[in-house]
């Protein structure tokens, strides 16, 4: 340390007992600049306050370079350069830490000079002539002391992401599906929730990330029943989840990353995690992908001859494995995969098209199909018609000849039609955000006749404009993008109608709803225009 100091009576502190005891120093480098970030730990050694609001990076004691924060800096946040605590106070005896930022110029030497000051340096030029000025300055060789490193800027962002400390998660069941264009990654995700506060699931973002670096979003499948989004998780309880993602064919490796943290609902990027309140938090789980399936030669089934008995099932039997198609996991119930074929129509078209060569999904699993046998009835003259069980369909499908398929609903019906913007927003008649607005025109607002009233009245305006919305968003991603922002507060604000359960509750809060949307687009844009008016 090198001290100078011009005596005073009114000097506050000592500089000379002012000592950095630890520094971490990088230079991040810019295209036309750099920024040196110094982190270190400063220890009072007076018996009186330490405080300073002058301290300066300098290369050659002529140049002083202030402070730089992330409001000087357009490239950085505010975890990297704070905009807090541009002076220093320390109590006798403590120490405290700093981080402060200097933006140089990229020809700036390596050994550099850390400088605190009692006053401004013009002031201090005058101590020496005017002894009503005083002026104390301590030095510091942090080039020499702290062994700078550079880094980029992205490497310093990936330090601010930490490990979940509050979430396990494991994955299991994957499945590749092959289709003609691309495979679908299906895996089941179970996530417990160790920490003492509820773990918000629109919060977490979930993508299969390849060896290429290439990441997935989840997609939404119905008739394979995937989840659209994570469910909120209380405290102490594990919750699991089906996720599909659609990946290209060449892609058989892949990472699950889940993240909080990266921007609204984790679907940012690395600089949303550079701001002093941002928490960004992530977790990588390696995924075993089943290996690419390779045809094997079918097994010719054995006939079963009819016998005059009363009509009963034959109970399905395992054969040899020889010939077992090569999807299949030996370890699982080979029922898993027949009741898959006989409840999603997406899988039976999959089975259908890449393994022709069996006579059926029970042949290919290594069971013998189910054979009804019938006799004819003693006082009757006909035969009797077997019974055949009808599969057990999920939510939002039905039965159609024995196979369950996603209910087609009408474009346009009574209750007016599809939404045809949000639709063309979000990509699918069964993405969460349409269903939303479907179940609260069926649920709420058509059980109600001032709520009917209000849908006869805006499907006729509605439809006068959105085929013409929807068919641009189609043609024009960008505006589609555009569209999807402007929207989604308004669906987010709709979900307060599920709470209407008669005729008063669905005009008060409707009439809310309203006030509230027109606050939000109209409202707040002309107080700021307004605003910005007033000021120039």
């Amino acid at each position: 340390m090198i001290g100078v100091m011009v005596p005073s009576v009114f000097a506050d502190s000592d500089y000379s007992k002012i000592k950095v005891k630890y520094a971490s120093t990088h230079i991040l480098e810019f295209e036309k600049y750099n920024v040196i970030r110094t982190a270190f730990t400063i220890e009072n050694d007076d018996i009186q306050k330490f405080q300073t609001y002058y301290t300066y990076l300098t290369a050659d004691d002529t140049i002083l370079y202030e402070i730089s924060t992330s409001y000087d800096i357009d490239e950085i946040g505010d975890k990297t350069c704070p905009n807090t605590n541009y002076d220093i106070e320390i109590n006798p005896g403590l120490e405290e830490e700093y981080v402060f930022c200097f933006q140089v110029p990229k020809s700036f030497s390596n050994n550099f000079t850390l400088k605190f000051m009692s006053t401004s340096p013009e002031r201090c030029a005058m101590a020496s002539t005017n002894q009503f000025i005083t002026c104390q300055e301590s030095t510091y060789p942090l080039g020499a002391i702290s062994n700078p490193t550079k880094i980029s800027y992205d490497s310093l962002l990936k330090t601010f992401v930490k490990n979940f400390d509050n979430m396990d998660a494991n994955v299991s069941n994957v499945e590749l599906m092959e289709f003609r264009d691309l495979n679908v990654l299906i895996m089941t995700v179970s996530i417990f929730n160790k920490g003492s506060s509820e773990l918000i699931g629109w919060n977490i973002d979930a993508t299969a990330k390849s060896i290429s670096g290439l990441e997935f979003d989840t997609t939404y499948y119905t008739d394979i029943n995937c989840d659209g989004n994570l469910e909120n998780i209380n405290p102490g309880i594990t919750k699991t989840f089906k996720l599909c993602f659609d990946v290209p064919k060449n892609e058989t490796a892949f990472d699950l990353a889940l993240r909080s943290g990266f921007g609204f609902g984790g679907s940012g990027s690395l600089s949303d995690c550079d701001g002093m309140w941002a928490d960004c938090n992530e977790l990588f789980i390696n995924i075993i992908v089943p290996e690419p399936i390779v045809e094997s030669t079918p097994v010719v089934p054995t006939p079963v001859v009819p016998t005059p008995v009363a009509p009963t099932a034959v109970a399905p039997t395992a054969v040899a494995p020889t010939g077992i198609a090569s999807f299949v996991d030996q370890t699982k119930d080979p029922q898993h995969y027949i009741d898959r074929y006989n409840n999603e129509s997406t899988y039976k078209e999959w089975f259908d098209e890449n393994y022709s060569q069996y006579s059926s999904i029970y042949e290919a699993v290594g069971l013998e199909e189910p054979v009804i046998e019938i006799t004819p009835e003693p006082t009757a003259e006909y035969t009797s018609v077997p019974t055949v069980s009808e599969p057990n369909c999920g939510t939002g499908t039905e039965s159609v000849n024995g196979i369950c398929q996603v209910i087609q609903t009408e474009e346009k019906s009574s209750k007016g039609g599809g939404c045809l913007i949000a639709t063309a927003t979000y990509g699918s008649e069964m993405a969460p955000q349409v269903q939303q607005l479907r179940e609260l025109r069926d649920n709420q607002l058509l059980q109600t006749e001032s709520g009917t009233a209000f849908m006869g009245t805006f499907n006729d305006i509605y439809y006068s404009f959105s085929p013409i919305i929807a068919d641009y968003e189609r043609e024009n991603p960008y505006f589609k993008e555009a569209v999807k922002l402007a929207i989604t507060p308004m669906i987010s604000t709709l979900s307060l109608m599920e709470n209407a359960e008669s005729e008063s509750d669905v005009l008060s809060i409707g009439l809310s709803v309203i006030a509230l949307n027109l606050g939000m687009y109209l409202g707040v844009p002309a107080i700021v225009i307004v605003g910005i008016r007033k000021k120039f």
